[in-house]
């Protein structure tokens, strides 16, 4: 009752189509058009200010530039750059998690089609590299 008295939409709240999760999910399509129509009354900043101000769990819907522009994407090192042959300079998602002893880093850029399949038959399979040739000209590789 409290969000949709927020949202002006008291109707809702004792409209019996919307009164459980499971017949909101039922009736999704003739729900979510008045939602929509009543969320549009104000900016995304007004809604998170009165529903916090409510004690309402919400967070914004940020699309991936909004996301990636934030300050504490910057602060958190969570965007790395490197260094890409075909591509030049790409960003990448850094590592969540922050180590004081032994910092994660991210060294390598994203490997070319083919471009480690040598050392990765190596290190995890054994082969040698009599037995990589001889795969490379079966055009198995």
């Amino acid at each position: 009752p409290l969000f949709c008295r927020l949202l002006g939409a008291e109707d809702l709240a004792t409209d019996s189509r919307f009164e459980t999760n499971a017949s909101r999910v039922k009736h999704r399509e003739q729900l979510m058009p008045l939602l929509e129509e009543k969320m549009r009354q104000k900016t995304m900043a007004e809604w998170l200010t009165l529903f916090e101000k409510e004690g309402i769990p919400c967070g914004p819907i940020l699309d991936l530039k909004e996301v990636f522009d934030d300050a504490n994407i910057a602060a958190r090192e969570l965007l790395v750059p490197v260094e890409h042959p075909i591509e030049g300079s790409l960003n990448l998602l850094g590592f969540p998690y922050k180590l004081s002893e032994t910092p994660p880093q991210t060294r390598l850029h994203p490997p070319l089609l083919g471009e480690q399949t040598s050392d990765i038959l190596k290190q995890w399979l054994g082969y040698d590299r009599s037995r990589i040739d001889q795969l490379q000209a079966e055009n198995v590789l």
